[in-house]
C-alpha cells in the first residue's frame, strides 16, 4: 500500500504546474517559498519638463520571507520619454542608474503581507501627446531554495485585471500671455 500511496504522489506532482510543485517540495522541506507581487502607481505634472513620481508597492503574501537573494528582487527599465532622476526604497538598497535609465531593488520582504515601497522620481521629455506605458519585473524565491526563480510583472490598481501597465499621456506645456501697457 506504502508503494501505491508513493506512485499516486509522484503522478499528482506531475501534474502540477512547475511553480506549484516547486512550492509544495520547499513546503515539505519546512522551508516555504515566498509570493511577491507589486503595484504602481504614477502622479505629478504630466507635461514635457514635469516631474513624475511612481509609487511601487511590494508585497509577500505567502508564509515564507523573501530573502535577499543574489540578483535584483526588482527591476525597472524606464521607457523612452522619460529621464530617471532617483529611487528610494522604505527598506533594502534601491540604486538609480540613470545612464541606462533603471532602477533596482534589492532586499527582503517579511511574510504574510511584508512591504517595502519604492518611490521612483523622472522628468518627463516626451512631445505632447506621447503615451508612456511601464511596469516593472518582481523576481522572488517561490519554493524557498535560495534563488528568485520567479517573476511577475507590477499591476496598476487602477486598471482592472492582474498585470496592467502604468500609463499616462504626456501634455502640452501651458503658455501664459502676458499684456504689457
Amino acid at each position: 500500500m506504502e508503494g501505491m500511496h508513493r506512485l499516486a504522489r509522484a503522478i499528482a506532482l506531475l501534474t502540477l504546474p512547475l511553480a506549484a510543485t516547486a512550492a509544495l517540495a520547499a513546503n515539505e522541506r519546512g522551508n516555504p517559498g515566498a509570493s511577491v507581487s507589486g503595484t504602481k502607481t504614477v502622479a505629478g505634472s504630466f507635461n514635457t519638463g514635469g516631474t513624475v513620481t511612481y509609487t511601487v508597492i511590494l508585497n509577500n503574501a505567502a508564509t515564507g520571507a523573501q530573502p535577499d537573494n543574489p540578483g535584483n528582487e526588482f527591476t525597472d527599465v524606464l521607457p523612452a520619454g522619460l529621464t530617471l532622476d532617483s529611487a528610494v526604497a522604505t527598506s533594502g538598497t534601491a540604486s538609480a542608474t540613470v545612464a541606462t535609465n533603471t532602477v533596482t531593488w534589492n532586499g527582503t520582504i517579511a511574510p504574510l503581507g511584508g512591504q517595502v515601497t519604492l518611490t521612483i522620481s523622472a522628468t518627463v521629455n516626451a512631445g505632447a501627446g506621447t503615451m508612456i506605458s511601464n511596469q516593472g519585473t518582481i523576481s522572488f524565491d517561490g519554493d524557498g531554495n535560495g534563488t528568485n526563480e520567479s517573476s511577475t510583472v507590477t499591476d496598476d490598481p487602477n486598471v482592472g485585471g492582474a498585470t496592467d501597465a502604468t500609463v499616462f499621456t504626456s501634455t502640452p506645456v501651458s503658455l501664459q500671455s502676458f499684456y504689457v501697457d
